[in-house]
This record gives C-alpha cells, sequence and structure tokens, in this order.
C-alpha cells in the first residue's frame, strides 16, 4: 500500500524538483534525485526515509499542531554507500496574523477577529483559537538526505506551501546523527566533577581509616588539625549522618521542615506545567479549558509558596541571630552575616551552571536543541550575573542563566537589605520592630504603584502563556527583591515574636478560631483570588488588579505565619504533628538541592520527547512524582558531593580565623594537630566534672553545687549537651 502511494505521488514530486523555482543546491539536487530514484526502486533506506517523515497532522481543530514524525528512525538511517545519511529537520508555519497584542489570553478571541464572535461556521471556529500561532506554529518534522542544507530545505518549504496558501515559513534546525562530542567549553566543568569525586572519595577513605581501622596509643588521643578535617568535610559517611539525623536543632521551630518540604513538592508541581514545551501537546483546547477549572488555580498560582521561603529566611534570620548575641554576648558584624549567606549560596550557583554546559552531552530529540541550546548559550553569555546575584535584575541573553535562580539573586538581596535592620531590632527592639513595619508596607505601596503605573496583570497568570511576555513581566513583577520584601520583614516579625517566648495559649479559645478562619480567609483568597481573571469574569478593573497585585503575597504569608505561631507553640494540634514529623527533616534539608536540580530534569525530560502528549490532569500526576522522586534522588547525591562539604568547610574556616585570632595553637598544631594525655576514666569518676558524677536531678536550694560541675561560657545553663560540647576541653566525659 505505502508502495503504491509512493509511486503514484511520484510524477508530481519530479515535476518540483525539476522546476525552474526549485531554488536548492546542486548537491541537494542530485541527493533528491537519487532518493527518488531509490524510493521508484522501493530500496530500505529510502523508504525509511519516507516513513520516518511526519504525515497529516490530526486533531488540527482542537489545538494539535505537531507532528513530529520519526526522529530516531531518521537519523539511524545511512545509505548503503554511507555517503548520504537521513537528516532531520523540523519545518514551522504561521498563518497571516495581526500584530501582536500585549498580554493576550489564551481564551480569548482577538479583538480584530471579534466580528466572528458570533459565527457559527468555519471561520468562526477557526479565529477562536488564532491567537494561540502566536506561541505554537503549526510543525512538522521531515526526513531528507544529508547532503541538503537547512536554507535548501527553507526553499523547498516555502516553494510547496505557497502553492497551497500563504503561510510564513521557518526551518528552525535539521540535524543528523552525530558521536558524542565534549567542546572545549565544557572541560572545565569535568575537572570539577572529577576533583570534586577525589576529594569525596579520599574524605571517605581516611573517615573510614580513623574511624574504623585506625589504632591509637592507649597513652594518646590525637586531637585532628584542621587540614584533617577539611578532609573528612567531604566524607560521604558523616555527611549522610548528619543528613539523615533526625534531630531537628530546635523543637520550637521543627515544624519548618514539614513546610519546607510540602512547599518544595508544590513548586515542583507547578513547574511541571510551567517548564513543559506547548508544543508537544496534544489538544491544546483542553490545556485552555483547565483554565476554567476552579482547583487549577492551585497550579496556576503556585508561585506563592516561593514566599514560603522569603518569610522562614527572615525568621531563622532573627531568631538565629539572636541566639549567636545571647551565646556571645556581641552582636556579630554585618559582613558576618553577608558572607555566610554568600558562603552558603555561591558554590551551589557555580556548580549548576557548570552542569548547565553539560547538557548537550544528556540527550537528544525533535525538540531537543531548540530548548536546550538556549539555556547553555544564556549559561555562557550570562554566568557572571549569576556569580554576583544580579541575574534577577538584569541579563543580556532572552532568557538569561538558569532562569529559576533568581530565587537566589533576590535571597541574597534581601537578606543583604535586612542586615542592618536586624542589628537594629537586636540593639532597640522598639524603633527596629517599627522601622521593619515602615519597609514591609512601603513594600506592599511600591507593589500597588508599580502595577498601575505599567498596567500589569494582578500576577503572571496561566492564561498569558505567551513566553516572551511572560518572561518580561516576570523580569518586572516576580524576580525584583520589592516583591519579597514583604513576606521576609512579616518573617522577621515572626522570629521576634518566637524568640521572645510569647505564646497565644493565654488567648481566649474564641480568639483561636478567629485566627483560623482568618488564616483560611487570607491564604485561600491569595489562591484562588486569580480565578477571575483567568476566566474574565466580572471585578476584575483596575482597583481589583492593583489591590491583588500588592497584597497577595502579603496576604499568603499572613496565614502562614499564624500557622507557625500557632504550631510552634502548642496550638496547632494535628497539624503540628504533621509539619513537626521527624522523617520530614532529611527531605527538608535537601530543599536547596531539590529547587535547584528538578527544573533541569524537567527540562531534559520534555526535551527527549518524541510523541506528542495529551495535556490530561492524570497524566501530569503521574509525570509529577516521577520528578519528585528524581529530583530528590538527585538532590541528595549534589548535598553529599557539594553542598554538605562546602558547609563544613565554611565551619572550619571559622574555627580557624579564630584559632587565629586567639592564638590558640602554634601553626603546625593548626594543620597538624596534636596528641594529649589519654586519662584514666575510672579514676575521674568520683570527681567533679565527670558526667556520671552528677546528681539525677538539681539539688533543691543547691543550684551552686550544681553549677560547680561545668565552665560556663554565657553564665547559665540554657542546654546541658550544648555547654559539654562548648566546654569539652575543660572535663572528661565517657558517653
Amino acid at each position: 500500500m505505502t508502495g503504491t502511494a509512493i509511486k503514484m505521488a511520484m510524477p508530481h514530486f519530479m515535476d518540483s524538483v525539476t522546476s525552474d523555482e526549485f531554488m536548492v543546491s546542486n548537491k541537494c539536487k542530485h541527493a533528491l534525485f537519487q532518493w527518488i530514484a531509490d524510493l521508484r526502486s522501493m530500496k530500505p533506506h529510502a523508504l525509511r526515509m519516507a516513513d520516518a517523515s511526519a504525515k497529516m497532522i490530526n486533531g488540527i481543530l482542537t489545538g494539535t499542531v505537531a507532528s513530529f514524525g520519526s526522529y530516531d528512525q531518521c537519523v539511524e538511517t545511512v545509505a548503503p554507500n554511507k555517503d548520504v545519511r537521513g537528516q532531520y529537520c523540523t519545518i514551522e508555519a504561521w498563518p497571516p496574523l495581526p500584530p501582536k497584542p500585549r498580554f493576550y489570553a489564551l481564551n480569548r478571541r482577538l479583538d480584530a477577529f471579534k466580528r466572528f464572535e458570533n459565527d457559527t461556521g468555519m471561520m468562526g471556529e477557526f479565529t477562536k483559537y488564532l491567537h494561540l500561532f502566536y506561541m505554537f506554529p503549526f510543525r512538522i518534522g521531515v526526513c531528507v538526505p544529508s547532503d541538503c542544507s537547512r536554507e535548501d530545505i527553507y526553499n523547498i518549504s516555502v516553494m510547496v506551501t505557497k502553492r497551497v496558501f500563504p503561510v510564513n515559513v521557518t526551518v528552525p534546525s535539521c540535524e543528523t546523527k552525530q558521536e558524542l562530542v565534549i567542546e572545549n567549553y565544557q572541560i572545565p566543568m569535568i575537572c570539577v566533577l572529577t576533583i570534586l569525586v577525589v576529594l569525596v572519595s579520599c574524605g571517605t577513605i581516611t573517615d573510614i581509616f580513623l574511624n574504623y581501622m585506625g589504632r591509637q596509643s592507649k597513652s594518646e588521643q590525637p586531637v585532628r588539625g584542621y587540614s584533617t578535617k577539611c578532609v573528612l568535610s567531604f566524607s560521604v559517611i558523616s555527611n549522610w549522618k548528619v543528613l539523615m539525623d533526625l534531630e531537628s536543632g530546635s523543637d520550637t521551630l521543627s515544624i519548618l521542615h514539614g513546610i519546607r518540604f510540602f512547599s518544595m513538592c508544590w513548586i515542583i508541581f507547578g513547574h511541571t506545567y510551567y517548564h513543559l514545551d506547548f508544543k508537544v501537546l496534544k489538544y491544546l483546547q483542553i490545556t485552555i479549558e483547565l483554565t476554567s477549572q476552579f482547583a487549577f488555580n492551585t497550579i496556576t498560582n503556585a508561585s506563592l509558596l516561593v514566599d514560603n521561603f522569603f518569610f522562614i529566611s527572615g525568621l531563622l534570620f532573627i531568631y538565629i541571630g539572636w541566639d549567636i548575641v545571647e551565646k556571645t554576648g556581641n552582636i556579630p558584624n554585618p559582613f558576618y552575616f553577608a558572607i555566610h549567606r554568600i558562603w552558603r549560596f555561591l558554590p551551589i550557583q557555580m556548580f549548576f551552571v557548570g552542569i548547565s554546559t553539560l547538557l548537550p552531552l544528556l540527550g537528544d530529540g525533535p525538540m531537543w536543541h531548540e530548548n536546550i541550546d538556549p539555556i547553555v548559550e544564556g549559561c555562557k553569555k550570562d554566568w557572571w550575573l549569576n556569580f554576583v546575584f544580579i541575574n534577577n535584575l538584569y541579563r543580556t541573553s532572552s532568557k538569561g542563566c538558569l532562569s529559576y535562580s533568581w530565587y537566589l539573586a533576590a535571597d541574597i538581596q534581601v537578606y543583604i537589605i535586612c542586615i542592618p535592620l536586624v542589628i537594629l531590632i537586636m540593639k532597640k527592639p522598639v524603633i527596629g520592630l517599627w522601622v521593619n513595619f515602615v519597609i514591609m508596607i512601603a513594600s506592599v505601596v511600591g507593589v500597588g504603584i508599580q502595577n498601575y503605573i505599567r498596567d500589569f496583570p494582578p500576577t503572571n497568570l496561566f492564561i498569558h502563556a505567551d513566553v516572551e511576555q511572560r518572561t518580561q513581566l516576570m523580569m518586572e513583577t516576580y524576580y525584583p527583591p520589592l516583591h519579597h520584601l514583604g513576606p521576609h520583614c512579616l518573617g522577621i516579625f515572626v522570629g521576634y515574636y518566637l524568640r521572645q517566648k510569647m505564646s497565644p495559649k493565654s488567648f481566649h479559645w474564641k480568639w483561636h478560631i478567629l485566627a483560623w478562619i482568618l488564616t483560611f480567609a487570607f491564604t485561600t483568597s491569595a489562591l484562588f483570588g486569580v480565578h477571575p481573571w483567568n476566566n474574565d469574569l466580572p471585578g476584575t478593573g483596575k482597583v481589583a488588579t492593583v489591590l491583588y497585585a500588592s497584597l497577595s503575597r502579603m496576604s499568603w504569608t499572613i496565614g502562614l505565619a499564624w500557622i507557625v505561631i500557632a504550631c510552634s507553640t502548642g496550638c496547632g494540634g494535628f497539624l503540628t504533628y504533621v509539619l513537626a514529623w521527624k522523617p520530614l527533616i532529611p527531605l527538608s534539608r535537601l530543599t536547596f538541592m531539590v529547587y535547584m536540580v528538578h527544573p533541569l530534569i524537567q527540562h531534559v525530560f520534555y526535551s527527549t520527547l518524541r510523541e506528542g502528549i495529551q495535556a490530561r490532569n492524570s497524566l501530569a500526576i503521574f509525570i509529577y512524582f516521577g520528578f519528585v522522586v528524581s529530583s530528590y534522588a538527585f538532590g541528595v547525591a549534589v548535598c553529599l558531593l557539594l553542598e554538605a562539604p562546602f558547609v563544613r568547610m565554611g565551619k572550619v574556616v571559622f574555627e580557624i580565623e579564630e584559632a587565629i585570632r586567639k592564638k590558640k595553637l602554634t601553626l603546625k598544631e593548626l594543620f597538624l594537630g596534636k596528641t594529649r594525655p589519654r586519662k584514666d576514666h575510672s579514676e575521674d569518676e568520683s570527681k567533679p566534672g565527670h558526667l556520671n558524677s552528677l546528681p539525677n536531678g538539681v539539688p533543691n536550694n543547691d543550684m551552686k553545687s550544681f553549677y560547680d560541675n561545668f565552665s560556663f561560657s554565657n553564665g547559665r545553663i540554657k542546654n546541658i549537651e550544648e555547654n559539654i560540647i562548648n566546654n569539652r576541653n575543660d572535663f572528661v566525659c565517657r558517653l
């Protein structure tokens, strides 16, 4: 049957090839003649190329605009003489369209075609979704001889289409099967990965040797030098134990682990739709209909979840900063806060910028280059913007370098802005808290003024799917620190409240009920408040748009603030148990790594698809769970390879700085360590200071005798274990 169809089509194709309009190179023309001759002879390689080309697009009237053909069959085809190979080319075609309007919506007919709104014929149906061609052109994949260049295929496409109907044609890519080649720009990252693997191997082997195979003299015990500590920072064994430790640093804030984990899972779900290339979807009409579903706002408005992390950042900033002040009696240098934050983020930022250069080695497919190449090229141009943490404010390429890493830059900027504020709160709490309130209100007002002047939508709506317009909107209304400063300042308020040991338990139960009702109202209004805009409902005027744009993120985090306060002070009930569930602690520690790795996994997955997929929530859920599992698996790997070692290295560096400043050790002892006599524990058990000599409880009216057993740095008991660790050089403990 296929042979009959080919033989019937051959005369028409031969007429086209031999016509004067056929503007192609002689090399390509010769290859096409040879291919046609081989087709007439029914040679296998020629049939494979013809069969690999896309046929008629099915479901055009319901939004299917692409037919990919068989990519793998095409590029695997080789002629017997091996001079010609199959070459897969993508051809895209747009119908004539009026100038693209600003923020046009998926579910609204263009104003230029409003006159067809009541037309029940073909024009009414066709113009209803004609605006989709601004984003999703007709797309087919064809398999042609490798001797034809992309320009040749473009000329052929123009000649063929103009005989049918006038359209704008492009040929984005043509590719043949290539051997895997490592480019020069990829070599540095491969070297970095090799060095990290070597360091991790050395650290792990050293850890095994010291803990399981090393035998020290009975008369001496080692005090490890900082060089040894640096090597051990890369130990997989030690870092795995720390990662899997189910003990939280503070029982009061243990619920933050659950908030981090569930927020991250929600963000991955939103990005499952957001990072999807809509060209791969079948039946786009179904996707448009999803916007009318009320529950779908949990996906389209998932960007609110990012402010959970800005809120937590502010909370922990004041909470932990206050703890440092209580322990040391001094307010840390502002540069300490800034350097600590940058050290936390910079290695990870550099690592993933480097990883982006290796993406071309990870796959192929009909959409591979058009999706992956912009990421790689963006990082080639804008990598330095990521390193100085201004990639959320400026970029030289269309998509920038790892666009989702805007969060790191915004977090650093908000954090540095608030350093003087937190120090002021530590010195003069009343004045500092008032300044914090003014900044929070100013950020809300600033967002509203920007939205009013620039005439923006209330937020990044799902119905505004145009990539160029959406990217520009996010650069102005989502990435800048102004839009997340309010939630961060609110976190500072909550952190101060919890640090002062305040509790709402003394409130009447009626106030608790009111607080939970308001929490539900604030969070749901923020989450589902975009529904009228997504469906062109009444109540979406200028005033409503400005109010939602300025208040939605604060409304969401106000609800989160009460949840944190209630659960941290014993008023959260079952919710506290869920959020503070200990198995969530390791998953929470991986949040940063998962945030950085999951978009790359999604881009690679979508770019390797060979066929279109249906836009159905059931399929998206299955894909989503795959993203969650793979993201956390890769997150563990990167954590053990990079994050955990650098966090421990940072602590060692600060220890070295303190040791040098206080002149506690000689240079030799600093790096090589020293030994000290091992005490006979059996003889010391009755002496003061030994753990076994402590009473089971504190005797009444005898607190002084209890104090005498310890040497305190801060003059009071807050945590016995902490005091034991801090004073381990003053006494011997057998645990």
